[in-house]
Formats: C-alpha cells, structure tokens, sequence
C-alpha cells in the first residue's frame, strides 16, 4: 500500500484480509477468483473481488463481465460456508449440496457479494472475543465499485480512438454501449489522470478504467530486469562441497547467465508487478467507497436514527468529526497521484457535496445539544430559586412575628427540605459537570 503515508498505516486505522476465494467460468474462460476483506476502525468494510486473464476478450464482453448481476458459473467455493448459508437459508437445498460436492452452479457477483458479506457478519456475532467489533460493523449500507486494467495495449492512441464507445461502456458499465451521445463520452474521458506516459487512468461514478501501452509495458519490464540483474553476482567461488557439483573440486569459479536468470525470474513474478500496479487504483477506488458508504450511513442516522440524548448526540458527533477529518487529511496520501485521483474522484462521485450535507447536519446537531444544556441550565436556575425560596420563608415568618416554637418548626421543615434540595442539587451538579466535560 505505497499510496498511504507510514504514520497513517502505523495508525492502524484498517486492516486488509486475503479470504479464500473460489474458481469461475466467465464466458468460456476459466479464472481464479481471489477475495479481499478491508476493514475500517469507524465500522465499515469494503469486499474486493480480483481476477486476471491473459485471454483475448472482446472489450465489449469485458462490459457484461462488469455488471453486478450478469451469471456466471462458480465452483470449488469454500465448503466453510456451507453451515452458515444453511443456517441462514439463504440458498435452495440443491445448491447447497452442490456447493458441498465442489459442483458448477450459476451465481452472479452480486449474490456472492452478499454471501461473504453475510458470512463475514455472521463470524463476527458468533464469536465472543468480538464485542468491540460486533459495535463497530454494524452498517448495512452497500454498494458495488469496479476497477478495470488493461495491459500491454499496442497503439494506444489508435486504440483510445477506435474503442472510445466500448471503453466508455466499460468506465459507466452501460449495457448499450454503441448507444451513447459523443457529447458523454467526451465528458466522462476527458481527464486522464495517469502519471506516467503510455498509461491512461479514468475515474467515473463509483468506477476505475487504467490503459497501459505496451510500449509502457516493455519499459516497465526493462526497467525491473535490470534491477534484478543488479542483484545477482559475477561469480561465486567455492560454491560448496564437491557432491553438489560432480567432477569439480574448489576452488573454483561459476558465472552466471544473468540475462536468463533475470528473464526467468521476471516471468515468474510479472503477475505480481502487475497486481502492484493496479493495487494503487484499487486503494483508491476502496477509500473514496468507504468514504460514500460512511457518508451515506451517517447521513441515514442523521436523518432517521438521531439519538435524544445528550450522551447520545456527543458521541455520534465525536464519531462522524473524527472520520471526516481523517477521509479530508491531506496527510493520509504519500503520492500527488493518489492525492489528485481521490480528489478527483470525490468531485465525480458526489461526495464532495456529501461532506457538505453531513457538516450542515452536524451543526443541527451542535444546535441540538445546546437546546438540551439550555434546559438543563434552567432546570438547574429553578432548583437554585427554590433553596432560595425556603430561606425567604424562614426570615418572613421572623419578621411577621411568629412565636419561636412555630419558627422552629417552620425552620426544620425548611432543613429537612433545603437538605433534599442540595442532595438533589449535588447529583445533578455533578451530572451537568461530567457531561460539560465529555463534550468539551
């Protein structure tokens, strides 16, 4: 996670968990899905679903492989699910026992957003150790966010021009995709927002498209083929006992092919470049999800579950001040890169005038405990009014003239209750006190 600062990954504010993933058939071609769980300390979490290809797919096909609902075949899901779908009867028998046997059955990736979403909820409230966590994930708002990478593109500049329609259908995932006004598309492609030449990076409403030349691609292998040859030595002398090597005795001397080993280790972690590459985009694409799902939640709590006391409405404004002022810190991001696509990607997605909304709504809250503190400050200013009433009562029996017995009389009562009145004051005091300082 190169796009974070070190200061804020030692904050421990999330933490990203590899879950078992399960292998698909996506039109005619057989992937490994993996599946990432990002948790964020506020309470929400972001699922991520990976898969590569290296097949030939048309991009118009990539478009229908995007859209949330569209079915697919899945097979070798984790078993360990099985005891939760049937506790939740969240599927038919049939399926279950397919899912048991490793069977193909037809799924959508929105039905198994939804299954690790639920499984994941369910571990949480079934284990005792997680009281902490169970009251911070506890948000049921969701939604679907989509990052698309294309590598080694030969003639990008001919390529952007001649898919302009199908890589547009691709950033707004639109089924009619050869249906769509220039005026559009021109809009939502408008910005690329890539770094480096050779590369383009498009960021839409909840969306990520990155294009990577494959002159940007050869360049990039050049570049890491020469970093592992810097890596491997000259020569060894005195490799080891004479049995590893029969015929040779020390001392001698062994050089290297450093151009083949480097090749050959290349090959064997290019997929792993890759995957850093796109990680950048989806890190980016997952913050700006959290940021409108948390907007999105507190804006519903603000609106429809406001709590009525003061304790309530404190904590709640504690809580949405402390995400806002972490999602806004400039701080958070290590590159201009990521600093400009999240800001851009705010502006886009509406979530600029969602923190707008959400800090109109705290000042109402602001106002709300006000309100609620004025009350109490009169219902202190009565109770101070009424002591105060008691004493009265005493010197204006002395100076009507009543007899000493029946002021003695008069003047216990009156000590009897002035001694409720403090107690009751003291509490209350002290009460007032504590939440003064709690909200301050």
């Amino acid at each position: 996670m190169s796009c974070f600062r070190e200061e804020y990954r030692r904050s421990c504010r999330f933490v990203r968990l590899k879950l078992r993933g399960f292998k698909a058939t996506i039109l005619d071609v057989d992937l490994e899905i993996e599946a990432y769980l990002t948790i964020h300390k506020a309470g929400f979490a972001v699922l991520s679903f990976w898969l590569f290809t290296d097949k030939g797919i048309k991009l118009e096909d990539t478009i229908k492989m995007e859209d949330p609902f569209s079915p697919f075949r899945a097979r070798e899901i984790w078993t360990g699910f099985l005891d939760h779908i049937r506790k939740c009867k969240m599927v038919p028998e049939e399926l279950i026992d397919k899912i048991g046997r490793g069977e193909e059955f037809t799924t959508s990736i929105e039905k198994i957003h939804n299954l690790y979403r639920s499984f994941v909820q369910s571990v949480i409230h079934d284990v005792d150790s997680c009281e902490e966590l169970k009251k911070k994930i506890r948000y049921s708002i969701t939604g679907i966010s989509l990052v698309v990478a294309i590598f080694d593109v030969d003639q990008l500049d001919k390529f952007l021009h001649n898919h302009r329609k199908e890589l547009h259908g691709m950033l707004a995932i639109e089924e009619m995709w050869d249906w769509v006004s220039e005026a559009w598309i021109s809009d939502a492609m408008k910005k690329n927002l890539a770094w480096r030449e050779g590369w383009h990076v498009y960021i839409g409403n909840g969306r990520a498209l990155l294009i990577v030349s494959k002159e940007a691609n050869d360049r990039l292998r050049e570049r890491l083929k020469r970093k592992i040859k810097e890596k491997i030595p000259d020569i060894i002398f005195e490799m080891g006992p004479s049995e590893l090597l029969p015929g040779l005795h020390p001392p001698y001397t062994i050089v290297f092919d450093k151009e083949r080993i480097a090749e050959e280790e290349l090959r064997r972690t290019w997929k792993y470049q890759l995957r850093e590459i796109m990680l950048d985009l989806t890190t980016i694409m997952e913050n700006l999800s959290l940021q409108e799902i948390m907007l999105r939640t507190y804006d519903y709590i603000l609106g429809e579950k406001m709590p009525k006391s003061i304790k309530g409405l404190s904590t709640l404004k504690e809580e949405i001040s402390k995400a806002i002022e972490e999602f806004l810190n400039v701080r958070v991001w290590k590159p201009l890169t990521a600093k400009k696509w999240i800001e851009f990607g705010k502006n886009v997605m509406g979530i600029d005038e969602m923190y707008k909304s959400i800090r109109r709504r705290l000042n109402l809250v602001e106002s709300m405990i006000r309100t609620l503190y004025d009350k109490m400050f009169n219902w202190l200013i009565l109770l101070l009014t009424t002591v105060s009433g008691y004493l009265q009562i005493v010197e204006l029996a002395i100076l009507t003239g009543f007899n000493a017995k029946c002021i003695i009389e008069v003047w216990g009562v009156c000590i009897k209750a002035l001694g409720v009145a403090l107690l009751v004051f003291t509490i209350f005091l002290f009460v007032f006190y504590r939440k003064i300082k709690k909200i301050s």
